[in-house]
């Protein structure tokens, strides 16, 4: 018999009948709209992988619903709380930033479980805990009290399985290249008896390889990095006061099929993909504010200037490539796309207060 913390649980569920407010509970309801896509849960799962050092994750679909492994850092009882609340995460220097955004799970499942360490609940209409003491037969082998967390999301009347599993299958291989923790992906479709995964691998610090065996096809990539320091104050945004430093990244595609593909249908990158078109032949990624569904970057001073300092991260990385053998035939290609960056990122303050980003 495992000994589970279930006073916490109780504690929290006290704590939410004594908070009842129709504000609040206006809040959870917009935050399911915002949240409207059936994919969202599965970014928002994976985010909290990488937050909490997975080197890897497995989403596992069954007959009775989806379940999500990853083996990272354990829940403590902060964690609780803040799945159980919709107040703004504490993790400053991590991609967790809104705390609401665990909630869109609840597009996908009406009860969703949490086991992790010594905690194992459902929560019921958002924020509500009630103890649970078992775990479902299928993902009992994965647990350990030591690491990982295990999600069981039930289906319900919101989606279909059929529905859930055709967009898990949409998602881009590209999907794990700004993440430092989690090298792997993996699908279990027990439904059709399919599997496949996505796998990262690094060299030499920079060259990133990305194998998905869905098509068993490699890319690679070359990244060019750059570490800031956050000296205006004035520019961070709220929920990461304190911040001291944060990192921009270029990626650059090495075979011209990639490179077509990201020109025609590339996103700007807040560590997972945003909706926010560029039209650029590489992709940039930084420690954006994004909104709150991810369809763009806000109209902020700490976007501002992220955006200024990765327009010249493009000049300076390109300036490098010249003299690479492997980026001869990509070079016009890039430096024409320098002026086309200007422009994107030109339109994408045109209302700011402050002046749009003075780059290259």
């Amino acid at each position: 018999m495992r000994r589970w913390n279930h006073s916490l649980i109780q504690k929290i569920f006290d704590q939410k009948q004594r908070e009842k407010s129709e504000d609040r509970d206006n809040l959870l309801r917009l935050s399911s709209r915002l949240y409207g896509e059936k994919i969202h849960y599965a970014l928002e799962l994976i985010q909290n992988a990488e937050d909490e050092n997975s080197p890897s994750i497995t989403f596992i679909f069954n007959d009775t619903g989806v379940r999500i492994i990853n083996w990272g850092d354990p829940f403590d009882e902060k964690d609780v709380w803040r799945i159980c609340s919709v107040r703004p995460g504490e993790k400053k220097r991590k991609i967790g930033f809104f705390g609401i955004g665990f909630k869109s799970v609840f597009n996908v499942t009406k009860k969703p479980q949490v086991i992790s360490g010594k905690f194992n609940f459902e929560i019921k209409k958002y924020i509500y805990p009630k103890a649970k003491n078992s775990i479902p037969k299928d993902v009992e082998d994965y647990y350990s009290p030591e690491r990982g967390t295990i999600f069981v999301l039930p289906y319900c009347a919101l989606s279909t399985p059929e529905e859930l599993i055709a967009n898990f299958n949409l998602i881009d291989d590209k999907i794990l290249l700004f993440l430092e923790s989690i090298k792997e992906l993996r699908l279990i479709d027990n439904l059709n008896n399919k599997k496949w995964a996505i796998k990262k691998r690094v060299e030499k610090g920079s060259t990133v390889f990305l194998l998905d065996t869905r098509n068993d096809q490699e890319t690679k990539w070359i990244e060019f990095s750059k570490v800031l320091d956050v000296e205006d104050k004035g520019t961070v945004p709220e929920g990461k006061e304190g911040i001291k430093e944060t990192r921009i990244t270029i990626a650059f595609p090495l075979d011209g099929t990639t490179r077509d593909e990201i020109r025609n249908a590339g996103v700007v990158y807040c560590f997972l993909p945003t909706k926010k078109r560029t039209d650029l032949p590489f992709l940039i990624q930084a420690d954006f504010l994004p909104t709150i569904g991810r369809e763009n970057i806000t109209d902020h001073p700490w976007n501002v200037w992220l955006m200024n300092e990765l327009g010249i991260l493009a000049a300076e990385s390109i300036d490098k490539t010249k003299y690479d053998e492997q980026f001869y035939a990509s070079l016009y290609d890039f430096n024409h796309y320098l002026k086309r960056y200007r422009m994107f990122s030109y339109s994408l303050f045109l209302n700011h207060s402050l002046n749009p980003p003075k780059i290259i």
